[in-house]
């Protein structure tokens, strides 16, 4: 997952020399997927939503945002 959200942070890094910024980016989504994840579990532990949902749903999520950020920077 972590390759995932980095692929678009790192291939704005080198197109737009913006080294900072992109480590920033890639900082925070890294830090929401660990957060968002914590809390999601939290969730399914108690009860409010079914184990499966729980466990896949931030992986789903974030790899859905990596995939469409990747897809929207590489123009394909």
């Amino acid at each position: 997952m972590m390759v995932l959200l980095a692929a678009p942070v790192a291939q704005s890094m080198r197109r737009q020399g913006g080294m900072v910024r992109g480590l920033a980016v890639g900082v925070v989504l890294g830090f929401l997927y660990f957060v968002t994840d914590g809390f999601v579990l939290t969730l399914g532990e108690a009860g409010a939503l079914p184990p499966v949902v729980a466990a896949w749903s931030p992986a789903l999520l974030f790899g859905i945002v990596g995939s469409a950020t990747l897809v929207r920077m590489e123009g394909i």
